[in-house]
């Protein structure tokens, strides 16, 4: 039976090679996208991560219902490129893999990060009034910006589906990447003990934060002033999401990156 395991492994790492590969000389995006190298280095990161994280799953600790969330997982994080291209389909498919991994190293300690608290109505409420709440403090935060736009009211169903999906890919995919694989490679090292909070929102928030200003720090360098101020205003939401996922669970931490995402995203007809 191990041997049919390594076997598989072994085809899976092939393949996903190949995926690495393609995305390597594939040019990253088109030339207006508005993410231009940070999405391709992101594609890299986590096209390596996950192909590692294939050697950290473990099928006697998944259930059918992990491999579905899997699925679902990867197919809406390959939403992170519309239209699709082969950044899309691997960050999709490491997406996959990186959370088998995650529920994989985590599943003999009592240190865990909870997908959702519980499915009592009290608990989603708690979740949801918490995503309102923290997408309403970002809205305020923005006001000025929103007031001082051209605001359009005339709301096209179309394009709102494509800014909901594209903010909601990166949510997920970053997540479950930056939050719970973290949380879990870290219990891991660390034996199955827990880790002190601090250290733990350290190595959540600092790859996230640079991850997100290689744009800019490309163009004008990373002590740039342009630099460091995506710096500070990145690194407070960092903090935020970071601290629900550990006290709350991912389901709130994925919903407050959502509305960020979809609030930043210049959508001028938020009501």
């Amino acid at each position: 039976m191990e041997y049919k395991r390594t076997d598989a492994l072994i085809i899976l790492f092939f393949f996903y090679s190949l995926f690495i590969f393609y995305l390597m000389i594939s040019p990253p995006v088109e030339p207006d996208h508005h993410m231009f190298y940070t999405l391709y280095a992101f594609g890299i990161l986590i096209s390596t991560i996950g192909l590692t994280s294939i050697f950290c799953i473990k099928l006697e600790a998944l259930k059918k219902v992990h491999f579905i969330s899997a699925l679902i997982f990867g197919v809406l994080s390959m939403a992170i490129t519309i239209p699709l291209i082969i950044t899309g389909v691997a960050m999709g498919i490491s997406t996959f893999f990186i959370y088998l991994a995650s529920i994989s190293l985590s599943h003999t300690s009592e240190y865990r990060m909870k997908m959702i608290t519980s499915f009592k109505l009290r608990d989603i409420s708690i979740d949801l009034l918490l995503i309102a709440t923290i997408a309403l403090s970002f809205m305020l935060l923005h006001i000025n910006t929103l007031i001082t736009s051209d605001v359009s009211f005339q709301i096209n169903l179309i394009p709102l589906l494509f800014v909901a999906l594209n903010s909601l890919a990166p949510a997920i995919s970053e997540e479950i990447i930056f939050r719970m694989f973290l949380f879990a490679l870290m219990i891991k090292i660390n034996k199955g003990y827990n880790v002190s909070t601090i250290t733990m929102l350290i190595i959540m928030i600092v790859p996230f934060v640079l991850i997100h200003v290689i744009d800019i720090a490309v163009i004008y360098g990373f002590w740039h002033p342009n630099t460091l101020g995506i710096i500070i205003s990145i690194t407070p939401v960092s903090v935020v999401i970071s601290v629900l996922a550990l006290k709350r669970n991912i389901f709130t931490a994925i919903g407050v990156h959502f509305m960020y995402n979809f609030i930043i995203a210049n959508i001028s007809f938020i009501l």
